[in-house]
């Protein structure tokens, strides 16, 4: 056995306070100059079980458990994940009884842990799934199942919940880009400024993750408006220590900085240099052919499905304040939102899996379909059967044709902002790709896409007197905050509620699904976000001219 490495590891006493107990372990990053070996050791000395099996498990691969340490793996072995590299270590270091020991434990059954936490993900019990992926992490020792009880952790209770996991995955696979990218990223999101500026003080301390660093210290000067500070900040960071997805949040943060110091025509390059770094995994022209396929389906007019009376859809657009107002409407005691389910997905999928070749969709099939809708939503559902649900979507608004032939008499409440700036937004913004996100990298896909979708949009309704559509200005929204509300909650069937002006501190406690939810925690005080004037040289193109179209459809004067 390798006992090279020092045996005496000093650890600071436990603070009760998260985050001093949170900066008391990334502290240990420092042992990373010693090597491995020395960070593990140290890290075994944690009582979070977590991190004790991990860094056993790994000293295990990396043959670096010291002798005096053989009984204590030894009595960890009715842990999967020791016991599955115990068994070998020891027989390969001659150690036959204690391999003899390690066969004999009994571990937790990977099978029936496994079904377990299938069948929570099934019920949406992100409080058991968070449970279970530990458990299984525990069993396997492999990285995948920290990575799922981050999701599970922030799922069940919103980032304060999901730091320490965030933090154990960190610590128990440190050589990971990801682990520190996602935990300051996560705070970041959270406005959670002071913890993110002292973890990359801690970085910094430890000599480790120094690109991490450097570039969240940039954000944070981005976000307090230091915006030349951010750039020599950005400017100090070597490029070849940059990944995929530090150099697209540094391309983001010098687009975010050069607009505000008035470099528009440099701000955009930087934004189209973010939207180059990923490569297209996704075809952009599915999204469209999804949309063209399902309006043509022939379904012949049916009785109104009585559910949706009480169910409406949120659409729009991407980045036109849909995250705000249904952060909004979901703190009302009589309302139940859905952020971008799989309802409609499930419903669509199931019509598509046995139309016939004529298209023309058999009620029974119809009726079925709705029914996958509606069981969606109610198995998502949180609060009482007699409240008001809204499922928000944005882009389903591309799919009118489809909705109104399948669900005729579901109502809508429609998000609208300046269409340039909501073409703008999107291609500053880094999404999750898609199919239909893939189509946003450029102005000009982001224009044809908005142009398609509200083309879609209104063959099927109108802006005035629509009586099954209520349309709510993102600035209305900011700037008249209560008055917008009154009249949206009144077509919704439902009255004013004193808990909607509490969204900002239920919005802290949310998992944060899409990237306005910074702003959105940041509440009315950011004002109406605009910067369509400073970039008229986009919208003075060939390619964006369809978008003039719909500023005057809308009402606005430019």
């Amino acid at each position: 056995m390798n006992e090279a490495a020092e045996k005496t590891i000093e650890t600071k006493v436990t603070v009760p306070d998260q985050d001093a107990r949170l900066l008391q372990q990334l502290g240990l990053l420092a042992l990373l100059r010693r090597g491995l070996p020395v960070f593990y050791q140290g890290l075994m000395r944690e009582s979070d079980e977590v991190l004790r099996i991990g860094a056993m498990a790994a000293l295990l691969e990396l043959r670096a458990i010291w002798s005096d340490q053989a009984e204590i793996v030894a009595a960890s072995a009715h842990r999967g994940a020791v016991k599955r590299r115990a068994f070998p270590f020891f027989k390969s270091v001659f150690e036959y009884e204690l391999a003899e020991r390690v066969a004999a434990t009994p571990t937790e059954d990977f099978d029936a842990l496994l079904t377990a936490r299938m069948r929570a993900e099934l019920a949406l019990d992100y409080k058991r799934m968070l449970e279970l992926d530990l458990e299984l992490f525990l069993s396997q020792g492999t990285p995948e199942y920290l990575w799922s009880a981050e999701r599970a952790a922030e799922r069940f209770g919103g980032w304060r919940a999901a730091v320490p996991v965030f933090a154990a995955s960190l610590l128990v696979r440190p050589m990971d880009p990801n682990g520190p990218f996602q935990l300051l990223a996560m705070l970041r999101n959270a406005n959670q400024a002071t913890l993110v500026e002292r973890i990359c003080a801690s970085f910094e301390a430890s000599e480790v993750y120094k690109a991490e660093a450097g570039v969240f210290r940039a954000a944070l000067l981005v976000d307090s408006g230091q915006h030349k500070e951010a750039l020599k900040r950005l400017d100090r960071v070597p490029p070849n220590a940059l990944n995929e997805r530090l150099n697209t949040l540094n391309y983001q943060l010098r687009g975010e900085a050069l607009n505000a110091l008035g470099s528009f025509r440099d701000s955009y390059g930087a934004y189209q240099r973010m939207n180059a770094i990923e490569k297209a995994t996704f075809d952009p022209r599915a999204f469209y052919k999804g949309i063209q396929q399902r309006s043509q389906y022939k379904i012949e007019a049916t009785a109104d499905d009585p559910r949706s009376a009480s169910h409406l859809m949120m659409l729009g657009f991407p980045r036109s304040g849909t995250t705000l107002l249904e952060n909004a409407l979901a703190v009302h005691p009589r309302i139940e939102t859905f952020e971008e389910t799989e309802a409609f997905s499930r419903m669509a999928r199931w019509i598509e899996r046995f139309v016939p070749s004529t298209g023309q969709v058999p009620t029974t099939l119809l009726q079925t379909a709705r029914d996958k809708y509606f069981d969606e939503l109610d198995r998502q559902a949180q609060k009482s059967a007699d409240s008001m649900r809204i499922d928000k979507m944005p882009l389903s608004s591309a799919d009118a044709v489809f909705l109104n032939n399948v669900l005729p008499s579901v109502r809508y409440v429609f998000s609208i902002r300046h269409p340039h700036d909501v073409v703008l937004s999107c291609f500053r913004q880094s999404f999750g790709p898609n199919s239909a996100m893939e189509n946003l990298r450029t102005i000009a896909g982001a224009a044809a896409l908005y142009d398609f979708s509200m083309t879609q949009w209104f063959s099927v309704h109108s802006l005035e007197d629509d009586p099954s559509v209520v349309y709510v200005r993102y600035e209305d929204l900011v700037e008249s905050f209560r008055p917008t509300l009154e009249r949206t909650l009144e077509f919704i069937g439902v009255g004013w509620d004193d808990a909607v002006l509490g969204f900002v501190e239920a919005a802290d406690r949310r998992f944060a699904r899409t990237p306005s939810y910074k702003k959105v925690r940041s509440g009315l005080s950011i004002g109406v976000q605009s910067s369509r004037e400073n970039y008229k040289f986009l919208f003075d193109t060939k390619e964006t001219a369809m978008l003039k179209k719909w500023v005057k459809h809308f009402g606005y004067a430019d």
